[in-house]
C-alpha cells in the first residue's frame, strides 16, 4: 500500500456514514453517478446510462475521472469530467471541488467506476449522499452502504443494471 492509499484509507476511517435506510427506488430524486472516463471523453455508455436516469424522472450529475493531465471539455450537460490538474497532492480532490461535492444532497450515489482509481473514490467519499452504492473489489476499505461483486467480463452499464435491479426488488422494514 502506498502513501496515498494510507492517506485515503485515514479519511475513510474518520467517514461518518448517514445511511438511515435502504432507498426506494420510486422515492429517489437527486442521483450521483460517478465513473471512469473514456480517453476520449466521449464516455457513451456512461452518458446512455445518464439520459436513462433522466428519462426515469430523477435528476442527475455524473463526475467522471481521466487520468491524463487536462481534458477538453470538463463540463457537458451535467457532467464533470476531472483530469490530473483537479487533483492536489497524493490524489486528493482540490478543495473547492471537495466543497461542491458537498453542497449538494444526493438520494443516490451509484459509483459505475470499474478501474477503482483514488480520484473516483474520493469523490465517492466526499459527496454527500444519503446511500452510496458501487462494485465490490477485494478486500479494500470502501465508502458504498451497497456493494456488487462484479465478474471481470462485466462493464459499467452491467453493474448499473444490477444495482437499479436490486434497488427496485429489495424491501426493506427500515422505511
Amino acid at each position: 500500500m502506498n502513501i496515498a492509499e494510507k492517506i485515503f484509507n485515514h479519511h475513510l476511517h474518520r467517514q461518518t456514514r448517514n445511511c438511515k435506510a435502504f432507498p426506494v427506488w420510486s422515492n429517489v430524486k437527486h442521483v450521483l453517478v460517478v465513473f471512469d472516463s473514456d480517453e476520449d471523453e466521449r464516455n457513451t455508455q456512461i452518458m446512455q446510462l445518464v439520459k436513462e436516469l433522466r428519462h426515469a424522472g430523477k435528476n442527475v450529475e455524473a463526475w467522471g475521472y481521466c487520468d491524463k493531465k487536462d481534458v477538453l471539455n470538463p463540463t457537458i450537460a451535467g457532467v464533470r469530467i476531472l483530469s490530473r490538474a483537479d487533483l492536489r497532492w497524493f490524489e486528493r480532490l482540490r478543495k473547492e471541488l471537495v466543497d461542491d461535492l458537498q453542497k449538494a444532497n444526493y438520494d443516490l450515489l451509484i459509483d459505475l467506476s470499474l478501474r477503482g482509481m483514488l480520484p473516483t473514490r474520493y469523490i465517492s467519499l466526499w459527496a454527500n449522499a444519503q446511500f452510496k452504492a458501487g462494485r465490490r473489489v477485494g478486500k479494500e476499505p470502501y465508502v458504498y452502504n451497497f456493494m456488487i461483486e462484479l465478474p471481470a467480463d462485466k462493464d459499467a452499464a452491467y453493474l448499473f443494471d444490477q444495482i437499479v435491479y436490486y434497488l427496485n426488488n429489495i424491501e426493506s422494514n427500515d422505511r
